[in-house]
């Protein structure tokens, strides 16, 4: 009976840990819902990726993966913005998410230049 005890005991604390760690490590908790400038794209085994410089996160560069049509669309300029959502984890400030991303809902700063909002 003891040991059956001991084994409750020890599967129960390592299933303690793992949600602990998913909560505070895995799952993202923070959400950024902004116009924000595109810094670099690039593209690997057909995944694309689009890069910001997340103010959020002390300004570190978050990797953020994209649809092909998004990544060809995407234009590289600091004077111009688009609409994005995204989720991030604080721990893991480098990789986000895109919940949102309208290449038609764009701030454009670029001279001579109207904005699209």
């Amino acid at each position: 009976m003891k040991r059956n005890k001991k084994t409750y005991v020890l599967v129960l604390v390592v299933f303690v840990i793992l949600i602990g760690y998913f909560l505070i490590y895995i799952k993202p908790d923070h959400y950024v819902d902004a116009f924000i400038s595109i810094v670099n794209k690039s593209n690997a085994d057909n995944n694309y990726y689009i890069y910001i410089d997340n103010e959020f996160a002390n300004h570190s560069e978050t990797k953020l993966e994209c649809t092909k049509q998004q990544y060809e669309n995407i234009v590289i300029d600091k004077q111009l913005q688009y609409h994005v959502a995204y989720e991030f984890n604080s721990h893991s400030p480098q990789k986000g998410k895109i919940i949102i991303f309208d290449l038609n809902n764009t701030i454009d700063n670029r001279a001579g230049s109207e904005p699209t909002i």
